[in-house]
């Protein structure tokens, strides 16, 4: 069954315009292979270009796929932003060119702004804000930003979602299954990426990004973490100016790590320190807090003064469980101590091989993944380019992490890089490795131990008490002829139809060879009508078990196995 392909053909427009776009930028041979052939004529028609008229063809294809995805909108842009932080799906230079995507959509008009906050916050929004600026801070697929006063005084933001985008982006969702369903059918060297379940895995991250009480819910919990820190600053929420569709936070008032060197007033800051600060705080909120700023790139970093600097956007946010924390922190201990043993061991409790598992060249090429780095002091390892190439050995060995782990590596890559353009000198791992030293330290004091003891014990006991109750609850449905068990296979059609086939030749086999033995038995003792003493039977026969083993031959010669 083809996914939602009742409501991909009602948007039939849109459908045609993507399929219009893949064409003129060179990949209708995709489209050919999807087997939609009459769609790609319609789509044709629609868009009237030719790859050869656009130009397409003297660009890469990672340039003529990124040119794509800007060119069909919101939706797609958002994808390719979401893929450019998964290097463990895509090859590199696939990933480097997704990084250029950028939002570039124009605002929509202020009257159409205030409609929505006064339809969200059931009041005139002079009632609340003494003053909206009409011009956009900033205006982007799903949303945009004003900067306005509250009545009682307070400098805040107003984020208010673009409308319309979610009937645009749940059409485009719609046939972004269609189409991952379709390659999954007609691209099977993609089966191991999972296109249906990148598909529903970016679903749910846009779903959540166009609900703001998600990034409202983010913005309280960091605000509070941090609530002590001097030297970082997360901004406050409003919640009572806060709805699905409007969030209001506090103005944090700083110049962007890109715009640094052209404030005046802030060019004698000390970059060292508040590099080493900001790449501190996305450490404490991966491997303290369990939840993390997804995309810390520098135009979400704001230098607030000479020691304070401040995080915007949490639209995109990690997570981690206690238990993966734990085991990413034992993780990063053993790159850092290099000690290949505890690394393989730790990573294969996070990861999952995808298929036939080649353990020992694995192990093989870890080794030399760590040892590349093992000769290089401190000052000269670049753990960005390091967790690239431990990216790419993942996806070289099809070892399938969590996506927020991907997105951990990612956002660390990012910070480091944040720290480098704030100083060239900066070395995150002299914050990384202290931190993790610490953390570990930390996770063997006796009262950690103990509360994890406490914690597994409770699971154990929980898991003690229902043993009894289900095992009874078991054996009575067998003593009442009630016990259902499930059952669910993974490729036994294809084994049921290769073992139907070999039985069939089997008995084929055997019938010829029956039928030899008896012609021969025939023939010897002259049987039925002859011709000059021959027997005719025993040649027919001989006739029919001669074409039947052929056909047996013939059969096994084409499957390419004996």
């Amino acid at each position: 069954m083809i996914p939602r392909i009742d409501k991909t053909y009602k948007n039939i427009r849109r459908f045609q315009q993507i399929l219009g776009v893949i064409i003129k930028y060179g990949f209708g041979d995709i489209l050919d292979r999807l087997r939609i052939e009459a769609s790609i004529e319609r789509g044709k028609r629609f868009l009237r270009l030719s790859p050869e008229e656009g130009g397409a063809e003297t660009l890469t294809t990672p340039m003529r796929l990124r040119m794509a995805l800007e060119e069909l909108g919101p939706t797609f842009i958002k994808l390719g932003q979401i893929l450019s932080t998964r290097p463990d799906l895509l090859p590199v230079s696939y990933v480097r060119e997704f990084q250029h995507l950028q939002d570039q959509v124009p605002g929509f008009p202020f009257e159409t702004a205030l409609k929505t906050i006064s339809d969200e916050l059931h009041r005139e929004p002079m009632e609340i804000f003494s003053r909206i600026e009409p011009e956009p801070l900033a205006a982007a697929s799903i949303s945009q930003v004003h900067r306005a006063t509250l009545v009682s005084g307070e400098e805040v933001v107003i984020k208010v979602r673009r409308p319309g985008v979610v009937k645009t982006v749940e059409a485009d969702i719609d046939i972004l299954y269609y189409l991952a369903h379709q390659i999954e059918r007609h691209f099977p060297e993609f089966g191991m990426t999972n296109p249906t379940g990148v598909v529903r895995e970016f679903e749910k991250g846009i779903q959540r990004e166009m609900d703001f009480t998600f990034e409202r819910n983010h913005l309280t919990r960091f605000h509070k973490a941090f609530a002590e820190d001097t030297h970082i600053v997360i901004p406050g929420v409003y919640w009572e100016f806060c709805t699905k569709r409007v969030l209001t936070e506090q103005f944090l008032e700083g110049i962007k790590v890109t715009e640094l060197d052209t404030g005046s007033d802030l060019l004698k800051v000390d970059r060292l320190y508040l590099a080493k600060k900001g790449c501190e705080a996305v450490l404490r909120q991966i491997l303290d807090l369990g939840l993390f700023h997804g995309d810390p790139h520098p135009g979400n970093v704001l230098i607030m003064g000479h020691d304070r600097i401040g995080f915007l956007d949490f639209g995109i946010v990690g997570r981690l469980d206690p238990q993966t924390r734990e085991t990413i922190i034992l993780l990063l201990s053993a790159i850092i101590k290099r000690d290949l043993d505890r690394f393989v061991r730790y990573l294969l409790l996070i990861g999952i091989p995808l298929g036939a598992f080649d353990r020992r060249g694995f192990r093989n090429d870890a080794l030399l993944f760590i040892d590349t780095y093992s000769g290089l002091g401190k000052q000269r390892l670049e753990v960005g380019k390091m967790l690239g190439q431990f990216l790419e050995l993942l996806r070289q060995y099809r070892i399938q992490i969590p996506s927020d782990l991907v997105l951990l590596i990612k956002a660390v890559i990012t910070i480091e890089g944040v720290g480098m353009m704030l100083s060239p000198t900066y070395n995150i791992m002299e914050t990384l490795e202290p931190f993790v030293t610490n953390l570990v330290n930390r996770q063997l004091q006796p009262t950690e131990v103990l509360n994890r003891v406490g914690r597994y014990a409770e699971e154990t006991l929980f898991f003690a008490k229902r043993v009894p109750k289900d095992f009874g609850e078991a054996l009575r449905q067998i003593r009442e002829n009630k016990l259902e068990i499930g059952f669910r296979h993974k490729g036994l059609n294809t084994l049921a139809s290769t073992i139907e086939r070999s039985t069939n030749r089997l008995a084929l086999a055997v019938f010829a060879g029956a039928l030899i033995l008896g012609s021969s038995i025939i023939i010897k003792f002259r049987i039925g009508p002859t011709i000059k003493g021959v027997s005719i039977p025993g040649i027919i026969g001989f006739a029919l078990a001669f074409f039947v083993g052929l056909w047996v031959v013939i059969g096994i010669l084409r499957s390419k196995r004996l």
